[in-house]
C-alpha cells in the first residue's frame, strides 16, 4: 500500500495568492504525513531546477507534473522523471500559450503540445470546480480513468459508481512557510512500487484505491497525526479540559471552510443576546407545534378530554372481573358435576304371579266343556 498525494504547488502563479516556497516544510510536510509519492502541479507552468531540488532533498518519489486550464475546467499532466527534459520543453511550449488569468488552450492546442499524452497520467478536476466538461473528457477516452476529487465525501460516492471515474483526493497544498496545519487529502494506492506505470494502473481499479491503509471505505484519516474518523457519524466525548475544543479546531484547521460548518459553544447565544435568543426560539417553537398540531386539530378536543388516569382505573377493574369471571367459571364447571341429593335403592318384584292368575281367568272365561258348572258357580 502506497500513500500519495499528486497535486501540489511550489510556485506562485496568477491563480494564486502571492506565497513564498520553503523546502524545509516540504520535507516536514512528506515525513509528517508518510508520503511515499508525490507530483509537483503548478498552474500552468513546470520549474525543472526547482522540481530538480525538490526531488534531491526528498527520500520519496517526486514526479514532474502541471496543472493546465484546459477549455473550462483543469486537468492535471504527470510524466515520469525518465522524460523530464521533453516534459519542460512541452510546459514552456504551454507557458508560451497560457500568459494571464483568462488564458485558456483548446482540446487540440493540448494535444499539439503534449503530442505523447497517452504515455502520461491525465486527472481532470471532476468532483471538483473548475471542473473538466464531459465533452472534452469524451475526446480523451480510455486515456482518462480517474478523476480528482476535493474531499472524503465525494470521494466514497464516486468509488461506489461502478460505471464512473475513479477518485483520487489530493491535497491541492501550497507549500508556504506559514503553513501550520497540514491538509490530511491524500490516497492509499494498493501497489508495491511507486513507479508511474503502477500509479496509473491502480488508478484504473476502484478496487486498488482507498482513503486509509487499513482498506475501509467507512474510515478517514483526518488530521495530520493520524487520528482515524467514520465516514458517518462522529461524537466526540471527554471530561473538561480533555482536549475536545482542541481537536474541532484541529479538524476545521485541517479542512477547507467551504466543507465545514463550525459552531463553536455558546456562539448562538453570545452573538444574538440571550433575550433574543430566548424570543427566537420561542417564536420558532410555537411555529414548529403549530406545523405539527395543525394535521390534527379537529381531534384535538377529544384528544384533551381523555383521563389517562380514569381510563387506567377502568382498565384495572375490568382487568379484575375478567379475572373474577374466569375463577368464577371453573367453580361452576365443578358444581355441575357434583349430586345435588343421594339416591336410595328400592326392591323390585316381578309380575309372574298375577300374569298367571289372569291366564288362569281367561281358561274359566273361555272353557265351554264346562261351561254351565263355571256359570252357576
Amino acid at each position: 500500500m502506497k500513500k500519495v498525494d499528486l497535486h501540489i504547488h511550489t510556485v506562485p502563479t496568477i491563480k494564486d495568492a502571492n506565497f513564498t516556497f520553503d523546502m524545509d516544510k516540504m520535507q516536514l510536510y512528506v515525513q509528517t504525513l508518510k508520503l511515499d509519492a508525490i507530483a509537483i502541479t503548478n498552474h500552468n507552468l513546470f520549474d525543472k531546477n526547482q522540481f530538480d531540488e525538490i526531488k534531491n532533498k526528498l527520500n520519496i518519489t517526486v514526479f514532474p507534473g502541471i496543472e493546465v486550464d484546459l477549455e473550462n475546467g483543469h486537468i492535471i499532466v504527470i510524466a515520469d522523471a525518465d522524460s523530464l527534459d521533453k516534459f519542460d520543453d512541452q510546459c514552456n511550449l504551454l507557458k508560451e500559450k497560457i500568459v494571464d488569468n483568462k488564458s485558456v488552450i483548446t482540446y487540440d492546442e493540448f494535444i499539439s503540445i503534449f503530442t505523447n499524452y497517452e504515455e502520461y497520467l491525465l486527472v481532470p478536476h471532476y468532483k471538483k470546480k473548475p471542473a473538466m466538461q464531459q465533452s472534452i473528457l469524451k475526446k480523451f477516452g480510455k486515456n482518462i480513468t480517474c478523476g480528482e476529487v476535493d474531499n472524503i465525501k465525494k470521494f466514497c460516492v464516486l468509488k461506489k459508481q461502478q460505471d464512473d471515474l475513479v477518485p483520487l483526493l489530493s491535497s491541492d497544498v501550497r507549500i508556504k512557510k506559514d503553513l501550520e496545519n497540514f491538509p490530511t487529502r491524500f490516497t492509499f494506492l494498493d501497489i508495491n512500487d511507486t513507479s508511474l506505470k503502477s500509479i496509473k494502473y491502480a488508478l484504473k481499479d476502484k478496487n486498488k484505491v482507498f482513503i486509509n491503509e487499513s482498506r475501509n471505505d467507512n474510515e478517514f484519516i483526518f488530521t495530520s497525526d493520524g487520528l482515524v474518523a467514520s465516514t458517518k457519524l462522529n461524537v466526540i466525548i471527554g471530561k473538561r479540559s480533555s482536549g475536545k475544543t482542541y481537536t474541532l479546531n484541529m479538524i476545521k484547521n485541517t479542512f477547507d471552510t467551504s466543507d465545514v460548518k463550525y459552531i463553536k459553544q455558546f456562539e448562538i447565544t453570545e452573538k444574538s443576546g440571550q433575550d433574543k435568543f430566548e424570543k427566537i426560539t420561542k417564536v420558532e417553537y410555537e411555529k414548529i407545534t403549530n406545523e405539527y398540531i395543525s394535521p390534527i386539530a379537529n381531534i384535538m378536543p377529544y384528544i384533551l378530554e381523555i383521563d389517562l388516569e380514569e381510563d387506567n382505573t377502568k382498565l384495572e377493574n375490568y382487568h379484575s372481573s375478567l379475572i373474577n369471571r374466569a375463577l368464577n367459571s371453573e367453580r361452576n364447571d365443578i358444581f355441575s358435576k357434583s349430586s345435588m341429593f343421594n339416591e336410595i335403592t328400592f326392591d323390585t318384584k316381578t309380575n309372574n304371579e298375577l300374569v298367571e292368575l289372569i291366564n288362569a281367568i281367561k281358561i274359566l272365561l273361555d272353557n265351554d266343556t264346562y261351561k254351565e258348572i263355571i256359570e252357576k258357580t
